[in-house]
This record gives structure tokens, C-alpha cells and sequence, in this order.
């Protein structure tokens, strides 16, 4: 999550008899970092090419109180307020060419960048968010949190400019366009994902956010009676009945895990066993106790970086003719 913050810079001028030798202000205001975040530390600095500023009386008014005073003190640090909270840094600097003033007010805003991958599967149980793997389609949203003369303005009151690797993207430009999406490429294990958003007047800042491709993870569940009990993970599995092993691959595209592009392929004992559902394994326990290694490799037919493997052991106990264990 990145910050950006909106500075007002007006220009005042102080002494008749300087308006016309210093017009345009004659010193310049850097303000640094140019996007920090709210509560960081700020550093406004001044120059000019119109006079010897070391040798200049300079005077820094912050929210009304005198904060720096003195010849040649052209440094001030100072912290930024919370998102919307507004800093008045008056700036009076007094040469043998007259007196001059600006005033910046510095205003924190914050855009958050949220992630999604768009074309992932999750199981319907899942509530976290979709985590994007190598070559899925991916949606950012801008979350912006920009306060304008006390009011905040609406994301569909701005406009947008989104860029991957800093290189804009002319499909993410635009009146309303908060959101942004793509494709990952298989080269590109991570992504730098970033935008600006403008007023009806000026751009008012921007953010960046880093994305790492993650790796398709598959989980195992044992089905029963009652349904998927899907409240306990399984890496191993004791039975003395039939049962039912359920694979959800987290992550994995496309969406729908029916297609045929997501391909299975179960082993028992590195014997490999079709299944007439392919997300789903039946384990019937032998005539001996004993112990069995179920492995499940999952691909994709056309992304050859886009795969995953689990393997559970599975614990046997011997059933009698009866159907009772020893």
C-alpha cells in the first residue's frame, strides 16, 4: 500500500517594491519526499536563482506558530498530518531585493491498490482473496482516500492512469477508470502495478504496489455423509472403512476446475488410478493393515509453469470378513 498527499503552493507578496523585482517569486520551494506518507517526516527546502538565499532572512510559519527563523535557515523538517488532515507552512523570506512570501498546504491522501486474480479457482468455501499465479488475468482496484476542502471526493470523480514496470498502459486511462486489468505474463514472476489520479484541474498523486506471483497450493478433504468437511485440512488419513478424498486447487486456472485444460492425474502407490470424478479419490482399505501414499499432480495443458502436486499418506486398518476391524 502506497500514500501520495496534495501540496498548495500561493504565492504572496509581502512589500510593494518587490512585487516587480521578484515576480514569479524569486525562490523556489522543493518540497521531499514527493509522496510520503501521512505521519513521515517532510523536508521543505528553498533556492533561488534571484538572490543569495544563505544571506537572506527567512522566516517558517507553521499552522500559525513560528516553527524556524533565521539567516541563511532554508531547511525545515517537519511531520505530515493524518489522510485529510492539513498542514499551512507559511514561508516569509526577507533579501536586500525585498520581502516575499509563499504558503504550502500539505494535505495527506492515500490510495490503496487492492489485488485480485480474476480467472483463479477457490473453493466456495473460500473468503480470502484470489491469489494470482503465472499467466492469470489479474484486476487492480484504486482505493483512493482524498480529501478536498473537507469533503472526500469519490473514486468515479477522478481520473486514472494506470502503468505496469512504469510504462503506462493506454488501456487503464481514463475518466472513472479505478480499476485496471491484465494478463501476467509466464517471464514475469512479478509485477510493479501503479497509478495516478487527477482532479478536474491537476494530478493529485499516486501509488504503487508490488505483486510476486504465487504458486498454486492443493489441499486435501475427506468428503462423508454430511458433505466435504472442509474445516480440517488433510497431509494424512487413518481408516478402517471406504472413504472419499476431495482435492481443491487453490489458485489454479481457469475458474471452473471442470475443464479439460486442468488435468489430474491421481496415484496410489505410484500406481496411477482414473477416477470418474477428477477432483475426487475413493480409498477402499485391504484385506492387511498397512500404510498407502496417495499423490496428485495437477497441470495445465497450454501454461507449463502453472502447476502443483500434493501427496497424503494414508493409515489402513485390516477389516474382517464381519466388516469389523481387528
Amino acid at each position: 500500500m502506497s500514500r501520495f498527499f496534495i501540496i498548495f503552493l500561493t504565492l504572496f507578496f509581502i512589500a510593494g517594491a518587490a512585487e516587480a523585482q521578484l515576480a514569479g517569486g524569486g525562490f523556489e520551494v522543493s518540497i521531499s519526499p514527493e509522496t510520503p506518507a501521512p505521519f513521515e517526516e517532510i523536508t521543505i527546502s528553498l533556492d533561488s536563482f534571484v538572490f543569495d538565499i544563505n544571506q537572506a532572512n527567512i522566516r517558517f510559519i507553521v499552522d500559525g506558530s513560528e516553527a524556524l527563523r533565521g539567516t541563511g535557515e532554508r531547511i525545515l523538517k517537519l511531520k505530515a498530518k493524518d489522510v485529510g488532515e492539513r498542514t499551512v507552512v507559511d514561508i516569509i523570506v526577507t533579501s536586500s531585493s525585498g520581502q516575499v512570501a509563499k504558503r504550502a498546504v500539505i494535505i495527506p491522501a492515500g490510495i490503496d491498490i487492492l489485488i485480485e486474480a480474476i480467472d483463479v479457482y477457490t473453493p466456495p468455501f473460500y473468503r480470502g482473496r484470489s491469489l494470482p499465479t503465472t499467466e492469470s488475468r489479474i484486476k487492480a482496484v484504486a482505493m483512493p482516500n482524498i480529501m478536498v476542502a473537507g469533503r472526500k471526493i469519490a473514486p468515479n470523480q477522478l481520473g486514472y492512469e494506470w502503468s505496469r514496470s512504469g510504462n503506462i498502459d493506454q488501456s487503464g486511462f481514463g475518466f472513472k477508470k479505478s480499476f485496471f486489468v491484465f494478463k501476467n505474463s509466464m517471464l514475469n514472476k512479478r509485477e510493479n502495478i501503479g497509478v495516478s489520479a487527477s482532479g478536474q484541474q491537476a494530478e493529485l498523486g499516486g501509488s504503487t504496489v508490488n505483486l510476486e506471483m504465487t504458486a498454486p497450493k492443493i489441499l486435501f478433504y475427506e468428503d462423508s455423509e454430511e458433505g466435504v468437511k472442509y474445516e480440517r485440512a488433510l497431509d494424512s488419513l487413518s481408516l478402517d472403512k471406504e472413504a472419499t478424498v476431495v482435492a481443491e486447487p487453490f489458485f489454479f486456472s481457469p475458474r471452473n476446475i471442470a475443464d479439460s485444460l486442468l488435468q489430474f492425474t491421481w496415484k496410489i502407490n505410484n500406481n496411477e488410478v482414473a477416477t470418474p470424478v477428477k477432483n475426487k479419490i475413493n480409498i477402499q482399505p485391504m484385506g492387511s493393515d498397512g500404510l498407502a501414499r496417495v499423490d496428485l499432480e495437477v497441470i495445465h495443458a497450454d501454461k507449463l509453469l502453472l502447476s502443483g502436486s500434493k501427496t497424503m499418506s494414508v493409515t489402513i486398518s485390516k477389516i474382517n470378513e464381519g466388516g469389523k476391524n481387528n
